[in-house]
């Protein structure tokens, strides 16, 4: 099983990939545990091992944990992890957003949770880049795909994506203005792509108060009459922006 291990030159393993010929199932689990207590495999999940190097264990970094894990399946870090990716937030987050096109159980590994999202195929294909991490390769979403998805609502009770923070989307705001990485970016497109009609009023606001023209652009996509919050992270009240029909209800937008 070692010398498989060895051949295949993978970082992460999954039983997916098959086994040597003519192992059965049982020899297979049997080695797989022995290889693990023998500190030659880290498990992440049922299934999936980290194959560790003769030196002893590893910290890889998430970026190409997911490479490896996800390797040859689509798939998109966003978030917090996707922000720390482009050098638009100096905080690191236990916490790294992953979007497939299934449904898939949250992991830990190394002291990181990974979460996942499932979303439509043509949307977690688009607006991404394609980036080298360590020995393998990963996706991550483009700044303006990972904005647009920052400013949507919270998630719904039992998921287990984290809140979004608004903060953190005005850091990338800030972070993508000091970089000048908008001066060319479709809000619009990334909008009806990835947002919603609340998504293009956040947004919106927030490239307005930064004295950004393309903010115009969005106003034909701020939906039906009423007023949406502007955090998930605060109750709905506070002053209102009358253009953006949006309550103001975090303290640092007012």
């Amino acid at each position: 099983m070692l010398q498989h291990l060895d051949r295949s030159r993978r970082r992460v393993w999954r039983v997916s990939d098959g086994s040597p010929a003519g192992m059965p199932a049982t020899q297979r689990n049997q080695a797989l545990r022995y290889l693990a207590d023998a500190g030659l495999l880290e498990r992440v999940e049922r299934g999936v091992y980290l194959v560790l190097p003769r030196s002893g264990r590893i910290l890889v970094s998430p970026l190409e944990l997911v490479g490896s894990w996800f390797e040859g399946e689509p798939h998109a870090v966003v978030g917090h992890a996707a922000a720390e990716y482009h050098r638009l937030t100096l905080d690191t987050s236990e916490v790294v957003e992953v979007q497939l096109g299934r449904k898939k159980a949250s992991a830990e590994f190394q002291g990181v949770r990974y979460v996942f999202s499932c979303v439509p195929m043509k949307r977690l294909l688009a607006d991404n880049m394609r980036v080298e991490a360590g020995q393998a390769h990963t996706t991550v979403a483009s700044p303006g795909k990972l904005l647009v998805q920052l400013l949507e609502k919270s998630p719904a009770r039992r998921s287990a994506r984290p809140t979004r923070d608004a903060r953190l989307a005005v850091e990338v705001l800030e972070g993508g203005i000091r970089q000048n990485i908008w001066a060319k970016v479709d809000w619009p497109k990334l909008v009806r792509r990835h947002g919603n009609s609340s998504v293009a009023r956040r947004l919106g606001f927030l490239l307005q108060r930064s004295g950004i023209a393309a903010a115009e652009g969005l106003l034909d996509l701020r939906g039906g009459a009423g007023y949406v919050a502007f955090s998930p992270a605060y109750p709905p009240a506070g002053p209102t922006d009358p253009r953006w029909r949006l309550i103001l209800n975090d303290p640092m937008v007012q």
